[in-house]
């Protein structure tokens, strides 16, 4: 959680929402700003007033493991890289990860919590969808008040 006695770092790792399924990222920069100025910051307390943040993602192979060469840039064999809105970056990890030659392991409680959060993926897709709409209202609450 990021809170101002635990901000967000340039550094640190989290579970990030991508449309290729829940992932690890390792933040390598943060940006806040809108309408065009953008100025990049080392750490956060309000994960919402940034803009986006810079992350390298980390897909889950097997157990408590991570690869660093995902299955969407693997024909190419590099990494993956992405700017993520706020609202996609889920949670810190709650410790450091352990660094490997293919990518990373998590420690035992923070495994535990990207399987439990990757049993509910759907709805976090759901979820982002309605999150991403414009106006407000879901399309079927806007049908049912013109009724």
């Amino acid at each position: 959680r990021v809170t101002i006695l635990r901000p967000l770092r340039i550094g640190d790792y989290g579970i990030g929402f991508t449309p290729h399924g829940l992932m690890v990222g390792h933040v390598f920069a943060m940006h806040w700003g809108k309408y065009g100025k953008h100025e990049s910051r080392t750490d956060s307390s309000n994960i919402s007033a940034l803009s986006k943040i810079s992350v390298q993602l980390f897909e889950h192979f097997y157990d408590s493991e991570f690869r660093s060469i995902p299955t969407p840039t693997a024909i190419l064999q590099t990494k993956q890289f992405a700017h993520i809105p706020p609202s996609d970056f889920l949670c810190l990890l709650s410790g450091e990860a352990n660094l490997l030659p293919t990518g990373l392991e998590l420690r035992s409680d923070d495994s535990q919590l990207y399987n439990s959060l990757s049993r509910g993926y759907s709805k976090f897709v759901d979820a982002m969808k309605e999150f991403r709409k414009r106006g407000g209202k879901s399309a079927e609450a806007a049908a049912l008040d013109d009724d």
